[in-house]
């Protein structure tokens, strides 16, 4: 019988390989479009286009805000922070919070834990009994209604 290739060490690492290389895309982009953002910002500022540019800030802002506080509620940076010392958590806080909320790339880091935990569930179904599925039920995350 012939193995089929995903199911080998090589080609689970080549597939774990490639969705790092696409989390990481996706993290450049994110920044790029922060990097954008601030460019467009300065463009409206020296130009006088007050209203576009406070706009703009507004705008900015409550991204960023949101971001943040986004940031401090996910489970898996509270539990990253809280595991460490009290000195080093105070120290890890503020690039955490840099990162992941002034960057925005808290969003990237969930849709991945997301699509994560829909693996693991899938992975743990029965098939031999037809328990697959497939459906949005999977969510990776506790949600408030």
């Amino acid at each position: 019988m012939i193995s089929n290739r995903s199911d080998t060490w090589h080609g689970q690492w080549c597939r774990s390989k490639v969705e790092t290389m696409r989390i990481l895309l996706k993290s450049v982009v994110q920044l790029g479009n922060q990097a954008m953002q601030l460019c467009a910002l300065y463009v409206y500022a020296s130009h006088r286009q007050y209203m576009s540019f406070e706009f703009q800030c507004a705008v900015f802002l409550v991204e960023t805000i949101l971001s943040t506080v986004i940031t401090c509620q996910d489970r898996d940076v509270r539990r990253f922070l809280l595991v460490r010392s009290r000195p080093v958590r105070l120290v890890l806080l503020c690039p955490v919070i840099i990162i992941f909320g002034f960057g925005q790339l808290i969003h990237v880091k969930r849709a991945w834990a997301r699509q994560i935990h829909a693996a693991e569930v899938m992975s743990q179904l029965d098939e031999a009994h037809g328990h697959l599925w497939a459906g949005p039920a999977l969510g990776g995350e506790a949600a408030l209604p």
